[in-house]
């Protein structure tokens, strides 16, 4: 449907260039036509929009309002609801996201934090981008039954979150050393730790690990070679008969 507005003054080519006292503009939603009042001439041009403002929020659905540049038509489109803008809130012991505009919580962003530690900040670092130091003012606590040189547990004083990583041979707590059987001598005992490998070689005298005995002697102490005894000499096939026994006792000796 057409709108008429208000008469401007405008040029009128058919009466030599004189200023008209007014003009017509005719309106529709894609175009604008001019109309000279004198010599009737007609113009359609396309709307030239510029945008004004649009209601909608993250709340509920609204208006976008447009404007021509050369008529001053106005467009009026709905538009749909807006997205939420989300922002990280968080506490010591969850992160959620809140819309900047409106501040409702967004639903199903609610969680607790979960930590995995970072070698470059060495701190260990959330899901949601911040690290324990920034979200928590506890401190980490070890719990040294179960830490080795090659984990370690901890357990924050405020929050109470329990924190686990692995790094063989990271850590200043014991090493658990086993016996290495096959790389023991006499003149050596080695150990490795169980959980980092870490080999420790303590060089003694050991009576309870073999020799290894090279053209008579230990290569590793010294010692000669034992030499084994000779075989037991033969029992005499035909020993001597002892005395016969007195015939008046048992045995052979008088009472």
């Amino acid at each position: 449907m057409l709108r008429i507005l208000p008469q401007v003054p405008e040029v009128c080519h058919r009466a030599g260039g004189a200023r008209l006292a007014d003009r017509q503009i005719e309106q529709n939603d894609e175009q604008h036509r001019k109309i000279c009042s004198r010599c009737k001439k007609e113009v359609e041009e396309g709307h030239r929009f510029e945008f004004i403002e649009d209601t909608a929020t993250c709340e509920q659905a609204g208006e976008k309002l447009s404007r021509c540049l050369d008529c001053g038509y106005e467009k009026h489109e709905p538009s749909e609801k807006l997205n939420h803008t989300p922002v990280i809130q968080h506490n010591e012991q969850e992160h959620w996201e809140e819309c900047e505009i409106c501040h409702a919580e967004i639903e199903g962003t609610r969680g607790e934090h979960r930590y995995e530690w970072d070698d470059g900040l060495r701190d260990w670092v959330c899901t949601c981008g911040y690290t324990h130091t920034e979200l928590c003012n506890g401190t980490l606590e070890a719990i040294e039954a179960l830490c080795t040189c090659s984990h370690e547990t901890a357990r924050c004083s405020l929050c109470g979150k329990t924190f686990e990583r692995d790094a063989p041979g990271a850590f200043e707590y014991p090493h658990s050393y086993e016996i290495v059987l096959a790389e023991c001598t006499c003149s050596l005992e080695v150990k490795r730790c169980v959980y980092c490998g870490d080999k420790t070689e303590q060089p003694g005298t050991y009576e309870n690990y073999p020799h290894s005995y090279e053209d008579g002697f230990c290569r590793f102490c010294g010692m000669p070679e034992p030499v084994a005894p000779g075989p037991d000499p033969d029992p005499d096939p035909n020993p001597e008969p002892g005395p016969e026994p007195d015939p008046g006792t048992e045995d052979g000796t008088e009472e």
